[in-house]
């Protein structure tokens, strides 16, 4: 083998290189030392070095895999989200954020977790607190869907009367109204 074979072949395998030359480093002392076994040797036994266990403990950081956050289902993000919108409700029912927050809160109950008792609750409590809200007509219609997915044919004919007396006849809510009253 000759010196450039040598050097081109320790610029290709150089990662393997660096694994070799502890080894033959080792074999060498051996070697320079008299050739002694492991076993005729008496060793004693000394700590490991500060720099050792700080290296051990940051390679340990780095790759042993640390327990992750058991991540949120949806339900209960959704419920989260809820029980912020309760606590900002109850700590400041005159909110800016009041009207939007019963809006949400009804369609989160209705659409994520599909109770339709509780989305009822929250349209219910926008039509009385905003009669004249920018949502009042979904307030309405969604409270509708509720009675409907409740079975509560009472609730929804009461609703539909409310809405006959609210919007003028010829809306699209006082319409709908009255056609759901047909068909009750």
């Amino acid at each position: 083998m000759s010196k450039q074979d040598v050097s081109t072949f320790a610029r290709k395998y150089w990662p393997f290189s660096l694994l070799a030359l502890p080894l033959l480093l080792g074999l060498l002392a051996r070697t320079v030392a008299g050739g002694a076994d492991v076993a005729d040797e008496t060793r004693v036994l000394t700590p490991p070095k500060a720099h050792t266990v700080q290296s051990l403990e940051i390679a340990k950081d780095r790759f042993v895999a640390t327990p992750q956050p058991r991540r949120m289902t949806p339900q209960e993000k959704t419920k989260a989200i809820l029980q912020q919108y309760e606590e900002e409700l109850q700590q400041d029912s005159a909110s800016e954020n009041t009207e939007a927050i019963l809006i949400a809160a009804g369609n989160l109950y209705r659409q994520k977790l599909r109770d339709y008792k509780k989305a009822a609750h929250y349209y219910q409590r926008y039509i009385d607190e905003f009669p004249n809200g920018p949502n009042i007509s979904l307030a309405y219609v969604q409270l509708s869907t509720c009675f409907q997915r409740l079975n509560d044919g009472m609730g929804a004919n009461r609703l539909h009367l409310q809405m006959q007396k609210v919007f003028p006849k010829d809306s699209q809510e006082y319409q709908y109204a009255q056609q759901m009253l047909r068909v009750h």
